[in-house]
């Protein structure tokens, strides 16, 4: 990943879209705790990312449970509107008692690791 980036159709692009909760695309916290909420054992990489044209849905509280259609359906508007990422806020960070908020980004190219921070 430090080499070629991200790659976004794991383990191929259906599944990725339909895997996740907006479908294909970079998946980012805004803290270490908000990465390892989602992704608990993980590795948290530092990444320098363009969020581009990004509607900020933070406002809008938890979107989404497990049935991804609302929330996939709010991406693909995104992308035929031209946006390039959403802010949204973490539903595991919420069940564990902090509020955390994600972004995805839509062309993982835009999302460029610098490191791993733990």
């Amino acid at each position: 990943m430090m080499k070629n980036g991200f790659n976004t159709n794991i383990p191929n692009a259906q599944l990725a879209f339909k895997n996740n909760r907006f479908g294909r695309g970079v998946y980012l916290g805004d803290s270490p705790a908000t990465v390892l909420a989602e992704r608990s054992g993980g590795t948290v990489l530092r990444v320098q990312a363009d969020l581009g044209k990004n509607p900020n849905i933070v406002n809008r509280g938890v979107i989404g449970g497990s049935d991804y259609t609302m929330t996939q359906a709010i991406a693909r508007g995104a992308r035929k509107h031209g946006y390039d990422s959403i802010s949204f806020l973490s539903r595991a960070a919420q069940e564990q008692g902090f509020t955390g908020v994600n972004t995805m980004i839509f062309d993982p190219k835009q999302a460029v690791i610098k490191g791993v921070l733990q």
